[in-house]
């Protein structure tokens, strides 16, 4: 199954501190029952609103 991946999740992911909250998603979503695809438009508004509205820097999104 195709799973699109929205900018919203990306950013929660972004934001959260607990590294055993982000693994399950990320398990979730990049698992072998899915094939997880999204736009380069979404990762733009990933960057611009992690350092936006939340004030993470872009190294920290980009490693």
């Amino acid at each position: 199954m195709k799973v699109f991946i929205d900018s919203p999740l990306l950013i929660y992911l972004n934001t959260v501190a607990d590294p055993n909250t982000r693994a399950m998603y990320e398990n979730f979503y990049i698992s072998d029952r899915y094939k997880p695809y999204t736009d380069v438009l979404v990762l733009d508004e990933l960057l611009y609103a992690s350092k936006k509205k939340y004030g993470i820097p872009y190294k920290t999104t980009t490693s």
